[in-house]
């Protein structure tokens, strides 16, 4: 796991203009051209592994949500900049820096973000520097997916009565 940036520097550099690690093979993403129909739901998914964000993919859209899959923590701020997500889920091995530490960096972005980490493997002392963040919850990818869906759903109703609120 490669902890290259600090969030605040990570979020200079993408305001700045730069990318991390070269190009990034993505289509253009503008505010303008909202990525959010009216009534449908929006899943950030930031997945390193192709195979793994494409079983999401699968998932999630079988259960009527669209998803926007990406691979870094530099993606994934630049959609975040372009669209208002219900819920976000973040890999903890990430190619740019520990999803836990992206947590910040989506926080300062979308404030009320609820947050998915997770993790292929589980050690006491990962599980306790997840937990320090401010996270909806976190998935050990070993469990049924199931969990995941059901985390998800919760998230959703959790930001359905936070709107509800204001």
């Amino acid at each position: 796991m490669k902890k290259s940036a600090s969030p605040d520097g990570l979020l200079t550099g993408i305001e700045g203009g730069f990318s991390k690690r070269g190009s990034l093979q993505e289509q253009p993403f503008n505010k303008s051209e909202e990525s959010k129909l009216p009534g449908r739901t929006l899943i950030l998914v930031v997945e390193p592994d192709k195979e793994t964000g494409q079983q999401y993919r699968h998932v999630f859209r079988h259960e009527g949500y669209d998803l926007e899959v990406v691979s870094s923590v530099s993606e994934a701020v630049k959609r975040l900049k372009n669209a208002r997500f219900d819920c976000i889920i973040v890999d903890v091995d990430l190619p740019d820096m520990a999803g836990y530490d992206a947590v910040s960096v989506f926080k300062s972005i979308e404030q009320k973000a609820n947050i998915i980490i997770t993790a292929a493997r589980n050690s006491k002392e990962l599980e306790a520097r997840i937990r320090e963040e401010d996270i909806f919850y976190y998935y050990i990818k070993s469990f049924d997916r199931e969990e995941l869906k059901m985390a998800v759903q919760n998230a959703l109703t959790r930001s359905e009565r936070e709107v509800s609120i204001q």
